[in-house]
């Protein structure tokens, strides 16, 4: 075979992992002649094992840094026009009670959960990281860690150490991408609205200043219901006082960048004039609630002041109506003082002040890496000195903290600058803990929005987080930055758009990151965002909710408003294919030039770190003390929190509603938190080495499964040592007389369920042929057993109840052909099935739908159901007649595994969501996650909520984007119908980081996509060539329900899930639930 078709057959099989459909793609693009040498050769090709890995190839970036400077003209850096125009409300959304009433609903909920908590929290402080993504939050707490000197991963900032996490769904009535006024109006007010607009219903109509000055649609904000109260209240941002986020505590107006008069002459049209329309600057200062707020901090004085007058920056005020506001704030309050720089305020002595405003910039302050330290207070300064204000109030307060310039850190695709913001509000969090009392201080840590940046590929622990990945190279051979955006101003290509190499670029102090599609800016993206809460009731901050829920738990926890209070009693795959010269460079990339810390190589520095985390979670009150006779535990390959957002949509969608508002089956569950998910030696982890860590309860080397840290890559004798071995919560449950099963979509010695039974050096060592194939030196099946064996022959596997999955080739030796006509692939001539049936000779084999559905549950000791000879096809391409669904497996399993009266352990896999976001093929991966979906309710409706623990999670994510500002019901696989880039081409609202295709032309340019996106087979677009799409490094989230499902919260390593598990059923060596009540 010449080299040319060696590579064209090469690709075609790393295709055959994914659709069938995406091969022919390939082969269109060859002459006859060619495609018939291609197709030959695919057919005398040997079939070997499937896998979830990606091959990255070569191909690159570019860079050029273009330094941004905040000026007063350049802060207003979206375009009210294109975000508000051509979108549109669902009419009941319009009303502020729709959303009164879902929040109140959302709060009866959490409500009907166990109460650890019965404080009232007397004073409530809110921050918010604006544009802080979960992935903005992984990249941050690693840059934390590598400016200690450490590698990173393992750091945690300040609110991440808080007990209690959930998640936010952040979209407007009228966006399905919001901005920050619609979102201010959401967490500020607890209703949503249009984008664009603040303190207001969705009824009124962009730029209708009428509408927005009419009472009856102004909505008020958690700061006018604490005002109401008697408790002080205050504003800290390091944008602008009458910036989007902070003007959510105070203003109502149709358009956010109607900061002053002269804006609304600006940016007004028809009906907007400022004889009709208040500019939120005044509203500020002359209107309650602004006009009583006790401190209030930021930039922005501009806005304040007339042209007339300069302020003491050298620049004038913008204002027409030639009013000083500052002037007649001081006569509003004579016991008050204005401050301008550093020096002043730290100067402030707050027991002898009635009102403090402090204004450090004509615009938006300065990034705190370029701002002057002698003249700029820090936003840590800021906010010990607005909550000294605020504490004189013996009623308590509220505190509106903003870390507002992580956002233009990530518009401008400068994560070194976001990445930092989100360090100095990390600080301000750690200065409000230092300052205030936990047992009557309830503080909340969320964002507004989420920003479309990657943390992609797989760089070794401890790779720089702002450099180039030194593992990754595109299908040119050209390095990758590990951060990447989806839009922004830089591509780095050359002339024939191909990415050139960033080596000396990225290391300027300004360089703008790379992004795929070309815009004059970064944009928001539609993913959820985090809430991280401590202090009284911040149990309730668990769980998925909509954004403007927030406001009422906050006000719930204080007693304040109108809404329901603590103290008042509320009303109740595809076949296998020859891949293995794409998995020798995986391995390659995978393995070398990786090391792990010496002591996370240990088994026992796990252990410890869980327990040392249970303990922290075990401190909190305790709800809930049933114990869980039985744990199900789902896991979603691949299955981002981007994902899952896209998922939900999608759903919503397909019942022909807009989508944004719907919720998947585990999206309902009442706890959820996030779990770091890297390998002891990886930034970006595989799905073996997080198995380990979720199911055996320790974190391991990348490519290894069961065994420590210590071992080196392909040392048979290493993981063959029972001392290298860790056992998983399968081994523990059945050591407790339990049953135990795995399902998967995927093959039954697939990485993922490996981990319930495997210790071995190296995933791919899925049968004794497979050793030989991918093994060096020290490997060989004589002194390495393969993973199929392992499960027939070994505990825990052969002890296992049900096992359902694909693989079947791994199982049969070369010479015997399974019932989908192909040959087995082992070496050794054993047949492992023959051999479980005479382990097991009242065991049953199924190897298609109806097989399996017809099995009588009571009459069998053990079952075993393989339904293809590698990786089950996915459901979308899958023969419905033979291919049982996820949901049908869940359902046999559990039958098979609940006749034991001492209950079990399930562990159930969504594996080829994972399979096709590799293939950049978001349309069949949300399709697996609503396939997960039903098995998860199938689970719920078989199960007794009082004695069974679900458990759904991730193992890692994938670098997908929810991007731009596409209007509410937009087609979430479809162009984005409110977003081109600068040479008007639209874009899809979802791309990914690294991919197979760029879809430009010959000049490096976007093509239009509007009749390929309807194909679909059709492979959405990345910035990186890269074969196929690769993992990503952000946090995943978890979601349980069931006995102890209160500790399934906050953020922890991926490595205490399994031990969390253990302890709510009494089962294994660590800490249970059991011992409690033996004390």
């Amino acid at each position: 075979m010449n080299q040319y078709i060696g590579k064209a057959v090469s690709r075609c099989l790393g295709f055959l992992k994914y659709p069938k459909t995406s091969l022919l793609r390939i082969l269109r693009n060859y002459s006859k002649d060619f495609k018939d040498k291609v197709l030959s050769a695919l057919v005398t090709a040997a079939w070997a094992a499937a896998f979830e890995l990606p091959e990255i190839h070569k191909q690159e970036h570019l860079v050029g840094g273009v330094q941004r400077i905040f000026t007063r003209g350049s802060e207003n850096i979206m375009d009210p026009n294109a975000l508000a125009k051509n979108k549109t409300s669902p009419l009941q959304e319009q009303d502020a009670q729709f959303w009164y009433d879902l929040a109140h609903e959302e709060i009866a909920k959490r409500l009907k959960q166990p109460q650890p908590d019965q404080r009232k929290a007397k004073n409530v402080i809110m921050f918010l990281g604006d544009g802080m993504s979960l992935s903005t939050v992984t990249a941050a707490r690693i840059l934390q860690g590598q400016l200690k000197g450490n590698t990173g991963e393992e750091d945690a900032l300040t609110f991440e150490k808080f007990p209690y996490a959930g998640l936010s769904k952040t979209y407007c009535t009228n966006a399905q991408v919001p901005d920050s006024a619609c979102t201010a109006t959401a967490y500020l007010c607890g209703v949503k609205t249009s984008i664009v607009a603040l303190g207001i219903t969705a009824a009124v109509n962009f730029n209708n200043c009428s509408g927005s000055e009419d009472p009856a649609h102004q909505v008020s904000s958690i700061a006018a219901w604490a005002q109401a109260a008697g408790k002080a209240s205050g504003i800290v941002t390091t944008t602008a006082l009458t910036h989007a986020s902070p003007s959510g505590a105070y203003a109502h107006t149709t358009n956010r960048f109607f900061e002053s008069d002269t804006d609304i002459l600006t940016y007004g049209e028809g009906k907007s004039h400022p004889d009709s329309c208040t500019d939120i600057a005044t509203q500020l200062i002359t209107q309650a609630p602004g006009k009583n707020f006790d401190v209030m901090l930021g930039g922005g004085m501009s806005k304040f002041l007339p042209k007339s007058i300069q302020d003491p920056f050298g620049n004038a005020g913008i204002r027409s109506d030639g009013i000083n506001l500052l002037a007649k704030w001081q006569a509003l309050h004579p016991d008050g003082a204005l401050a301008y720089n550093r020096d002043q305020l730290l100067g402030v002595d707050t027991s002898r002040l009635g009102k403090l405003i402090g204004l450090f910039n004509s615009g938006i302050m300065d990034f705190h890496k370029q701002a002057d330290a002698v003249l700029k207070p820090t936003l840590a300064e800021m906010t010990q000195k607005a909550i000294e204000m605020v504490s004189k109030n013996d009623e308590g307060y509220f505190l509106f903290v903003e870390g507002g310039l992580i956002d233009y850190g990530n518009h401008f695709n400068q994560p070194q600058f976001a990445l930092d913001e989100v360090h100095e509000m990390s600080k301000a969090v750690q200065t409000a803990l230092d300052m205030t009392n936990p047992e009557e201080t309830l503080i909340v840590v969320t964002a507004d929005h989420a920003h479309p940046l990657s943390i992609s590929g797989y760089p070794g622990r401890g790779s720089d987080i702002l450099g180039l990945n030194p593992n990754g190279d595109d299908l040119n051979g050209v390095k990758y930055a590990t951060l990447n955006y989806a839009v922004g101003m830089e591509q780095y290509l050359d002339e024939h758009g191909q990415r050139i190499d960033l080596t000396e670029h990225i290391k300027n102090p300004d360089f703008t990151y790379p992004s795929y599609i070309k815009c004059e800016q970064g944009v928001h993206a539609g993913d959820d965002v985090g809430i991280f809460a401590t202090g009284p009731q911040s149990h309730l901050f668990t769980g998925v909710m909509q954004q403007s829920t927030i406001p009422h738990l906050m006000a719930y926890a204080a007693c304040i408003g109108n809404g329901p209070k603590l103290l008042h009693k509320f009303p109740l795959g595809t076949g296998r294919s020859d891949m293995s010269s794409i998995i020798e460079e995986i391995i390659n990339i995978f393995v070398k030039n990786r090391t792990s810390p010496l002591q996370e190589r240990d088994a026992q520095f796990w252990y410890n770190l869980s327990h040392e985390e249970m303990a922290t979670r075990l401190k909190q009150p305790q709800p809930d003390q049933r114990k869980a006779k039985n744990v199900i535990m789902f896991l979603g390959d691949g299955m981002s929190l981007t994902t899952i957002a896209a998922a939900r949509i999608l759903q919503g969608q397909l019942k022909g509603n807009p989508g944004e508002e719907d919720a998947l089956t585990f999206e309902k569950f009442p706890y959820t938190g996030l779990s770091k998910t890297y390998c002891t030696n990886a930034q970006v982890p595989d799905s073996a080495c997080t198995a380990t860590a979720y199911l055996c309860g320790v974190k391991t080397n990348i490519i290894a499964l069961g065994i420590n840290g210590g071992v080196e890559y392909n040392n048979c004798s290493g993981s063959e040592d029972p001392a290298n071995h860790v056992s998983s919560i399968a081994a523990w449950a059945q050591a407790a007389g339990k049953s135990s099963g795995i399902v998967t979509t995927t093959t039954l010695t697939h990485a993922s369920p490996s981990g319930a039974y495997a210790h071995t050096t190296s995933r791919f060592f899925e049968s004794d042929t497979d050793i030989l194939t991918y093994g060096a030196g020290k490997s060989h099946p004589d002194s390495c057993t393969d993973i199929a064996t392992q499960l027939i022959t070994q505990a825990p596997g052969k002890h296992f109840d049900v096992m359902l999955g694909g693989g079947m080739g791994k199982f049969l030796p070369k010479h015997i052909q399974d019932p989908f006509g192909k040959a087995g692939e082992r070496s050794d001539g054993v047949n492992l099935l023959s051999k479980w049936q005479a382990l097991h000779p009242d065991g049953a084999l199924a190897y298609n739908r109806a097989q399996l559905l017809s099995v009588n549950a009571s009459r069998l000791g053990k079952l075993i159901g393989l339904f293809d000879s590698g990786l089950m096809d996915l459901h979308k391409q899958a023969d419905a007649a033979l291919t049982p669904t996820l949901e049908e497996m869940t359902q046999k399993a559990i039958e098979m595994v609940s006749k034991n009266d001492k209950g079990y352990f399930l562990f159930v896999e969504g594996g080829n969501i994972d399979s096709a976001n590799h293939a950049n093929m978001p349309q069949l991966a949300l399709d697996e996650v609503h396939e997960m979906a039903k098995a998860v309710q199938k689970a719920l409706d078989m199960t007794n909520p009082e004695e069974t623990l679900i458990v759904v999670t991730s193992d890692h994510a994938h670098p997908l984007s929810i991007s731009g500002y596409p209007g509410r019901g937009s087609d979430i696989l479809g162009l984005n119908p409110n977003g081109a880039d600068l040479n008007g081409v639209k874009y899809a609202t979802l791309n990914y980081a690294v991919g197979m295709e760029q879809y430009l032309d010959a000049q490096g340019q976007r093509i239009d996509l509007t009749e390929q996106i309807k194909r679909p087979d059709f492979v959405f677009p990345s910035y990186i060539k890269g074969y196929p799409g690769v993992h990503s490094g952000d946090d995943v989230g978890i979601f349980a329900t069931g006995p102890q499902s209160h500790l399934f919260t906050g953020v922890m390593q991926q490595s205490t899930i399994p031990h969390l598990m253990a302890y709510a059923s009494c089962i294994g060596n660590g800490p249970k639930l059991c011992d409690r009540f033996n004390k």
